[in-house]
């Protein structure tokens, strides 16, 4: 399954690279926004057979928000809203080019994070290298038994996201 992650408009370098970490992490493709407007964006998810989109939004330039869309050949909606926190956006993944983590072992806890992993239909493999681990204060990923980033705290939203 195809899905993309994308930024609000205009984002900080801060929140881009976070988007695109996400994008490896997700296995999902990672679509520059620009002026693409939401229309724009749902046309296109058609078109490529794209059936969620996550818009990672800002706050004083810095990550603070994943909006789940899903998108049909009928109609869209904003399905799920999670808060985020970053706690050190180091990542040696985004680092490699075209390196996408087809799957890996979930060692956490947290449930918004297993919510919106079920969202993109992730494969959890108990034997991957790759792993996503509670830290201090948030969840990081881990490869073997080093720590590869990005480190951060996910939360639901209190409410379901109304249409804009």
């Amino acid at each position: 399954m195809v899905n993309y992650i994308t930024t609000a408009r205009k984002p900080s370098v801060r929140t881009r690279t976070f988007a695109k970490q996400l994008s490896f992490l997700f296995g999902a493709d990672y679509i520059t926004r620009g002026k693409t407007s939401i229309s724009d964006l749902i046309a296109d998810a058609r078109y490529k057979g794209v059936e969620y989109v996550l818009i990672v939004t800002e706050k004083d330039g810095n990550p603070k928000q994943l909006l789940v869309m899903l998108v049909n050949d009928k109609t869209w909606e904003w399905r799920d809203s999670y808060f985020v926190k970053i706690l050190r956006t180091r990542s040696e993944i985004s680092k490699q080019e075209n390196v996408r983590i087809r799957s890996f072992s979930l060692q956490t806890k947290d449930l918004a994070l297993n919510h919106l992993l079920n969202q993109f239909d992730l494969k959890l493999n108990d034997d991957s290298d790759y792993a996503i681990k509670d830290i201090k204060n948030g969840i990081s990923v881990f490869f073997e038994k080093k720590e590869i980033g990005p480190s951060f705290a996910i939360t639901f939203a209190n409410d379901r996201i109304k249409e804009e």
